[in-house]
């Protein structure tokens, strides 16, 4: 979802290679995840990209990556979600990720707003009506705004607070009333991220208007 992974009761199967320091899973050590594999072994002993034995996926460069903070964001989308992942989350091949040390959360405010929204739908790749596909090589030239340290603060300010809202209860949990008031907070909230990237593109108020109606 928008600003939040949400685990959906879900595992994946991770009989990694080994990375860095880290040793090659040893599927002996998990008798009911290898009675499970096995089921598949003729498979399993034909793959090409096998590791070290038929049971292990092949190496992956970027295997720590999923243990970082980061921003999990789906291929291919109706909605744009853009989540801010702190739990060390493994996605499957039909979601992206973006790590790094700094500024993270100031792109998920950017990756949720309006203006960045309007961006994707005129310059990706479009999947049904409104879907779009978030393809790398268009994705990676969406011009960002480097942003002020005040306003990087304020915009990180504002996505802890969603953070805090969506977990401190979960949305779905909340009664009628506290979920319309939540629900009305987190569209301040927005309003507020939007306007300081309004700020930063330097638009004008005919442009912001523009893009209001274009994204609702």
């Amino acid at each position: 979802g928008r600003y939040q992974a949400n685990w959906a009761g879900l595992w994946l199967i991770d009989t990694h290679n080994g990375y860095r320091e880290v040793s090659p899973v040893d599927v002996n050590n998990y008798k009911a995840i290898k009675r499970h594999l096995d089921r598949f072994y003729h498979e399993l002993k034909k793959r090409q990209d096998k590791g070290i034995t038929p049971y292990n996926l092949r190496n992956c460069a970027y295997h720590e990556e999923f243990e970082r903070d980061k921003i999990v964001y789906s291929n291919m989308t109706n909605s744009l979600p853009f989540a801010f992942d702190q739990n060390g989350f493994y996605t499957n091949d039909k979601c992206f990720i973006i790590t790094g040390k700094d500024h993270l959360k100031y792109l998920a405010g950017y990756f949720n707003s309006r203006i960045s929204a309007k961006w994707i739908y005129e310059n990706c790749p479009n999947l049904g009506i409104r879907g779009k596909e978030l393809r790398r090589v268009f994705f990676e030239n969406i011009p960002i705004p480097v942003p002020s340290e005040k306003q990087e603060a304020e915009i990180v300010s504002l996505v802890n607070h969603i953070n805090i809202m969506l977990s401190n209860p979960p949305l779905e949990v909340k009664t009628n009333r506290e979920e319309i008031e939540a629900r009305e907070q987190m569209n301040q909230i927005d309003k507020q991220i939007n306007a300081i990237f309004y700020q930063l593109y330097n638009l004008s108020n005919e442009e912001t208007s523009l893009v209001e109606r274009q994204s609702d």
